[in-house]
């Protein structure tokens, strides 16, 4: 069980794509901001992003000299044969004085917590321990100090892991529900033969292209898959001039056409619109009489009132 019944303010834990951006969020008030080598160690390595082991360690010293953390990510899996490289990123992180690294391979964790006992490892969302049991092994084989949990999880289950674990946690607050293991990165994985966990990079940006589709929405593809379709929608009120009419025949009355009934009414007003992304629509209109034509005697309404909503399923 957690025994830590103490409330604690939570930390606020930024990403950092270059040193800039690490700077930026120091300086706004992050609590913590995690980054990543420029290579296969992390699952964020796009081109131009990341930082070099020099980058790091004056970043480490300009955020420790204000205050704040620098977590580093060394969170995809080593394939066979290259595990070398993850080592010296661990290697790079101690020398830097980084104050946590987050890690999801096990290897990688049992090497930092055999070499660099006093280093705090922090599990990655990548690992997808999603359950107390998973949690509680990675802590006490490794020394874990702090879960990421995957994003899948809602607020019940993330309440009731805490309660059950004796670290602390760590969520996202912002951003898509990440897949992981599944969905959209084995789609890359097939589809570019880069892998997601192993290289670190999802959806790259060369096997990515928007289309705009005849119904105007834009679709973004992976290859030849779709990922992603939005369509262009508008929220929010209008007010406009409307001009509308009426217009009768004769009327009838015991099967004899009364002359001089009929009658053409022209009405102008302002009208009052509200819509809702592409489903709700209402309207609140006042039409004013200006022109009446009628042959005969016609009873025309000083205004009136229009009034309509609509549902789109």
């Amino acid at each position: 069980m957690n025994d830590d019944t103490v409330p604690r303010r939570p930390e606020l834990v930024c990403p950092a794509g270059t040193p800039a951006s690490l700077r930026t969020a120091v300086d706004a008030g992050a609590d913590a901001v995690y980054c990543g080598l420029q290579n296969e160690t992390n699952a964020r390595n796009f081109p131009g992003l990341n930082f070099s082991p020099v980058e790091l360690q004056k970043s480490v010293a300009y955020a420790h000299a204000r205050g704040a953390k620098v977590l580093l990510a060394v969170n995809t899996f080593p394939p066979a044969g290259k595990f070398q490289l993850w080592k010296d990123a661990i290697d790079v992180a101690v020398a830097c004085a980084v104050d946590a690294i987050i890690v999801a391979d096990m290897g990688v964790a049992a090497y930092a917590s055999r070499n660099f006992p006093q280093l705090r490892l922090h599990l990655s969302v990548q690992a997808g321990a999603s359950s107390p049991e998973a949690i509680r092994f990675h802590c006490e084989e490794f020394g874990v100090r702090r879960v990421v949990l995957p994003r899948i999880l809602t607020v019940a289950e993330i309440a009731d892991i805490h309660r059950q674990i004796p670290r602390e946690i760590e969520a996202f607050v912002f951003g898509n529900i990440g897949m992981m293991a599944e969905g959209r990165c084995s789609l890359t994985n097939y589809v570019t033969g880069i892998s997601t966990n192993m290289d670190g990079v999802c959806s790259p940006a060369a096997d990515v292209r928007f289309e705009e589709e005849a119904d105007g929405a834009l679709t973004s593809r992976l290859g030849p898959f779709v990922i992603d379709r939005a369509h262009a929608v508008c929220s929010g009120l209008s007010l406009q001039g409307v001009v509308s009419g009426d217009t009768k025949g004769n009327d009838h009355v015991d099967g004899n056409v009364v002359e001089g009934s009929a009658e053409t009414d022209v009405f102008c007003g302002p009208a009052l619109g509200f819509t809702w992304e592409s489903n709700l629509a209402a309207e609140l209109a006042v039409d004013i009489p200006f022109a009446t034509s009628a042959s005969g005697v016609a009873l025309v309404p000083d205004y009136r009132i229009r009034a309509a909503l609509s549902w789109q399923f």
